[in-house]
């Protein structure tokens, strides 16, 4: 039976990679992470203690929160990000129920390095379609003067 404001690992799958996608973030403590350091393809890591300084950015987005176990952890963290306008919630059954289900799971040390705010260049160039640019071209490359 699902439970309350939570996702499971099977309907997380199905959407990962989608346009719709949430924000996944891994709430593991680094001592858990470092008896496994993997991730859900996708998934940023946030050190829940500190959610004060990162909830506000995921506001008017939607997450999915995992910690090991999909429990208290990942429902207070997914709780708090509610209070700061994103839809968010839990990953139930967590990280390892993710695992155990063999679905697919990518080592730390083969992605790119982050900065603060988990973004990558390819995130970058991912996220940034729709930018546009307010130039103007006067004249093609080969009639310029």
């Amino acid at each position: 039976m699902p439970q309350l404001n939570s996702i499971s690992i099977d309907e997380l799958f199905r959407i990962i990679g989608t346009p719709g996608a949430p924000v996944i973030i891994d709430v593991r403590t680094d001592e858990a992470f470092g008896a496994d350091p993997t991730l859900i393809p996708g998934t940023v890591r946030r050190e829940a203690a500190a959610i004060a300084t990162w909830a506000g950015a995921l506001a008017g987005r939607s997450a999915v929160i995992a910690c090991s176990h999909g429990a208290k952890l990942s429902r207070g963290a997914a709780a708090w990000l509610r209070q700061e306008g994103c839809d968010a919630e839990a990953l139930e059954g967590g990280y390892e129920a993710w695992r155990k289900a063999a679905l697919p799971l990518v080592p730390e040390a083969r992605l790119p390095r982050r900065d603060a705010d988990g973004r990558t260049h390819y995130r970058w160039c991912r996220d940034a379609v729709g930018e546009t640019h307010n130039w103007e071209l006067h004249a093609p490359r080969g009639k310029r003067a």
